[in-house]
């Protein structure tokens, strides 16, 4: 038994190009770029507050900061496509 490729209509997954397409929606990606902004920013108060409201800012947390951001924005772009996905799937 084979597997349809990615890009395959007959993938259940929807293929590649529809992901991609799913991603790079306006509204998904600004609900994910939002959603990340206001989270991380939470986030980085919460974990590093006192670091950031004294200036003593260690060398590696700019980086550890970033890759909040970068996780955040993820989870919210897959979960938001997923979503349609689910949703547009109920109505076929």
């Amino acid at each position: 038994m084979s597997t349809p490729p990615l890009d395959s209509p007959d993938n259940p997954r929807g293929g590649l190009r529809s992901l991609v397409a799913s991603c790079l929606e306006r509204d998904t990606f600004l609900f994910s770029f939002t959603t990340a902004l206001v989270f991380g920013t939470l986030l980085a108060l919460v974990n590093g507050g006192g670091a950031l409201l004294t200036g003593q800012v260690a060398p590696g947390e700019p980086f550890t900061l970033l890759v909040s951001y970068l996780v955040l924005f993820v989870l919210a772009l897959y979960s938001r496509v997923q979503g349609k996905r689910q949703r547009d799937r109920r109505g076929m």
